[in-house]
C-alpha cells in the first residue's frame, strides 16, 4: 500500500479538520497519483472533502458512524483489509487523517510526501518523521517549487522490506 500526504516542516498535516496548505500543484499531484485507484480515509477526512466522493476513485471510509452513498464504509480495520484483499497494493492509497495514517503506515511500502518548508499551527500530524526513521528512506526528491511564498518539494520514501 501507499500513503500520500502534504506535511509541514514539523510533519503537521492539519488544523481544525482542514489541510494546512492549498497548493494547486500538490492537489494535481494527489489527483494524478490516486486517480482510478482506491483511497482509504477516515470520516473527518471524507467530510472535509470539497467534492464527495472523490471522482474516479474507489472511496473507502473507515468509520463507525458515517452513512453516505457512493462510497464503501468499513467499521474497522479488518473490514478494510477484507475489502481491499483482491486489489493490487500499488493501487491502494491511504489519504488521512492522522489516526488512519497511524493504523496503516506499518503496512505501507511507499510514501508520497509533499513537504512544505513552513510551520503552522496544527492539531494533527503525520504519525512519524520519515526523515528520522531507520526504516524509511528518501528515494526521490523534486526540485523546490514556490507558491504564494511557500517553498515545497515532492518526495518519495520507501520502507525497508524485512
Amino acid at each position: 500500500m501507499n500513503i500520500i500526504s502534504c506535511v509541514s516542516s514539523n510533519w503537521a498535516i492539519g488544523n481544525n479538520n482542514h489541510l494546512l496548505y492549498n497548493i494547486p500543484s500538490d492537489m494535481e499531484y494527489f489527483k494524478s497519483m490516486t486517480l482510478n485507484r482506491t483511497v482509504i480515509m477516515g470520516r473527518h477526512t471524507y467530510e472535509s472533502l470539497k467534492i464527495k466522493p472523490l471522482p474516479n476513485r474507489n472511496n473507502v471510509v473507515l468509520s463507525s458512524s458515517c452513512k453516505y452513498d457512493g462510497i464503501s464504509i468499513c467499521r474497522n480495520i479488518e473490514e478494510v483489509y477484507r475489502l481491499i484483499a483482491n486489489i493490487p497494493t500499488d493501487d491502494v492509497f491511504i489519504i488521512g487523517g492522522e489516526n488512519v495514517y497511524k493504523s496503516f503506515i506499518d503496512d505501507c511500502s511507499t510514501a508520497y510526501i509533499t513537504k512544505v518548508l513552513d510551520i503552522r499551527n496544527a492539531d494533527t500530524f503525520f504519525p512519524i518523521n520519515l526523515d528520522d526513521s531507520n526504516n524509511w528512506h528518501l528515494v526521490q526528491q523534486s526540485k523546490i517549487f514556490e507558491h504564494n511564498g511557500l517553498n515545497y518539494s515532492f518526495n518519495v520514501y520507501r520502507k525497508d522490506v524485512l
